[in-house]
C-alpha cells in the first residue's frame, strides 16, 4: 500500500512540477490521480479477491480520499495566495505560506468525511471489538410491497 501512496503523491507532484502550481494545475493533477476505485473497483475487487480483498481497497479508498483532497486544498490555498500577492503590488515580495498550509491541514482533517476515517484507523489499531447491536434482520426484497405492482 506504501508503493501505491507514493506513486500517487508524486504523480501528484509531477503534475503540478509540470504545469506550475496554478489553481488549473492543482485540478488537473487530482484529475490525473484520483481513481475511480468506488464505480469500478468495489466489484471488480468483490469479485476477484471476495470481503477480504474489500477490505483492503476500502482502505486504500479513505486514505486515497483524505490524503489527495487534503494535498488538492492545500496547492488550491498556496495557488490563491499566490495569485492574490501577485494582484496587489503593495504586497510584500515574500507572501506567508504557512497559515494557509495550516489552515488546509486543519480543514482537512475536521471536515466530517476524513475525521470518522481517522477515528475509525485509531480505533482498529485499539484492537477493540465494536458491541453488536441487537437489530432485527433485514427483510428479503419480496416482502416489500411496490406502489406500481
Amino acid at each position: 500500500m506504501l508503493a501505491y501512496f507514493a506513486a500517487v503523491i508524486g504523480l501528484f507532484l509531477v503534475m503540478l512540477a509540470w504545469r506550475r502550481v496554478t489553481q488549473r494545475a492543482t485540478v488537473l493533477a487530482l484529475a490525473a490521480t484520483f481513481s475511480n476505485t468506488v464505480a469500478i473497483g468495489i466489484p471488480l475487487i468483490s469479485l476477484a479477491y471476495g470481503e477480504a480483498g474489500l477490505v483492503t481497497l476500502f482502505t486504500i479508498i479513505s486514505l486515497h480520499a483524505l490524503i489527495l483532497l487534503t494535498l488538492a486544498t492545500i496547492a488550491l490555498e498556496l495557488a490563491g495566495t499566490r495569485l492574490a500577492a501577485g494582484a496587489n503590488p503593495s504586497a510584500p515580495a515574500q507572501t506567508p505560506w504557512q497559515r494557509p498550509v495550516l489552515e488546509a491541514l486543519r480543514n482537512g482533517i475536521l471536515h466530517p468525511v476524513p475525521l470518522p476515517i481517522l477515528v475509525g484507523l485509531l480505533f482498529a489499531q485499539t484492537g477493540l471489538i465494536m458491541p453488536a447491536w441487537r437489530c432485527p434482520p433485514p427483510r428479503p426484497s419480496s416482502a416489500y410491497r411496490w406502489p406500481w405492482r
